[in-house]
């Protein structure tokens, strides 16, 4: 069987997909408990607040690293 170009272009990749869903489910438990510490001042213990900003890293670097690798994929990369 013979794939067209149409077919090729709208093939997902959904282990891509899932990894970015996570990362955006970290982003949001990261901006809610970042919130929760700075802007209702509950007290944290350093080992939280540390907890917390590797949270902050990760999810970064995953955006970061996933943002590298879908742009393989796009029709205009540029």
């Amino acid at each position: 069987m013979k794939i067209t170009e149409a077919e090729g272009l709208n093939k997902r990749y959904y282990l891509l997909d899932s990894i970015r869903g996570i990362c955006i489910l970290g982003m949001i438990i990261y901006h809610t408990l970042f919130d929760v510490v700075v802007f209702f001042g509950v007290p944290v213990s350093e080992d939280v607040f540390s907890l917390i900003n590797i949270v902050r890293d990760f999810g970064a670097c995953c955006f970061i690293c996933l943002s590298g690798i879908c742009i393989h994929f796009g029709r205009r990369p540029l």
